[in-house]
């Protein structure tokens, strides 16, 4: 595969629509290395809403070869940073504990989480509420208690199915964040919830001015997040 034939650019800015052409900046670019080839990436921010993005746009079929390529590795760092992962991971589950007892959520709550994984993030709530896992890999959850579906949402979703949606580090992910909201938006109950971690990382295309980690395509402050969500 080639993938610069699986690369086309985009120049609207996903939160407010402006042509970034003459509304934005280019911040950092360089060359990154994808299956073998080196391609030329960029990061742009659009002075209009101060969104930070990557303009080229992957392809689903050069994704799914991308993240096949680097299930692997990323299973190796699991290995090597355990102890640091177990206490983010108590952390998120802490916060998560925390938004449920705060809204009055009660025992046989649906949960959907996107995009995670095995289900760890929300492995502490399979004993009191139903957990739906939506994710693309083909691994098993951690807990027979939870269900998998296919894709970040599967197409047999129905409207206003669950009470809680959980996206941990999932946005960042997305050439279309608006898109994604969006289509969790459909699936909340009226007066659900929606849990949303991103990492802060405006220092690398910002300050430092270099490409960051090529998974990530969006880059997020909390004025930015809020847009997204409202």
């Amino acid at each position: 595969m080639s993938p610069q034939e699986h690369i086309q650019i985009t120049r609207v800015c996903d939160l407010c629509g402006a042509d970034v052409t003459p509304n934005g900046t280019c911040v950092a670019e360089g060359w990154q290395e994808l299956l073998g080839v080196s391609i030329h990436l960029s990061t742009v921010v659009c002075r209009r809403c101060r969104f930070v993005f990557q303009p080229e746009r992957f392809s689903d079929t050069l994704l799914t070869a991308l993240y096949k390529q680097d299930a692997s590795i990323a299973d190796d760092e699991t290995k090597e940073k355990l102890p640091i992962m177990k206490s983010y991971l108590s952390e998120r589950q802490a916060v998560i504990s925390r938004v449920l007892t705060a809204y009055g959520i009660s025992e046989g709550a649906a949960v959907l989480d996107v995009g995670g994984g095995r289900g760890e993030c929300c492995q502490h709530l399979a004993q009191r509420h139903r957990v739906v896992v939506a994710d693309a890999t083909e691994c098993y959850p951690v807990d027979p208690r939870i269900e998998k579906v296919p894709g970040l949402f599967s197409a047999n979703s129905e409207e206003a199915a669950f009470d809680i949606v959980v996206m941990h580090n999932i946005l960042e992910h997305v050439f279309s964040p608006t898109e994604l909201l969006a289509t969790a938006n459909q699936v909340l109950k009226k007066g659900g919830i929606l849990i949303v971690e991103v990492p802060f990382e405006l220092y690398t295309p910002l300050v430092a001015r270099h490409l960051g980690d090529w998974r990530h395509v969006g880059y997020f402050c909390r004025g930015t997040l809020r847009q997204f969500i409202e």
